[in-house]
């Protein structure tokens, strides 16, 4: 059996919507043989994206509102580094841009 791939969801996204909801559910439905899941996201939606994912996504709270916020795409990168994200799933544009 092969380890499974951790994937980072990424969204910088400060309201909760559908796209939000679309997340959780990417989320709750990944294969946890294959994936080993972990979220970025706004501080403002972290406790509401801890309780509408799995227990076992790990969610980690990260203020990049804009591409040019250098201080939190660090703290962005140095994340990605240390766990060897196999995939960066950035969602919306903003998102995808920072």
């Amino acid at each position: 059996m092969h380890p499974s791939l951790p994937v980072l969801h990424f969204t910088n996204s400060t309201l909760w919507g559908g796209v939000e909801e679309h997340i959780c559910g990417l989320l709750n439905n990944l294969s946890r043989e294959t994936f080993s899941p972990h979220l970025v996201c706004s501080p403002a939606l972290f406790e509401r994206f801890r309780s509408g994912c799995g227990s076992d996504v790990q969610v980690s709270p990260v203020s990049l509102l804009s591409p040019g916020d250098c201080r939190a795409g660090m703290k962005l990168a140095r994340l990605i580094r240390r766990e060897r994200f196999a995939i960066l799933h950035s969602h919306m544009f903003w998102s995808s841009l920072c």
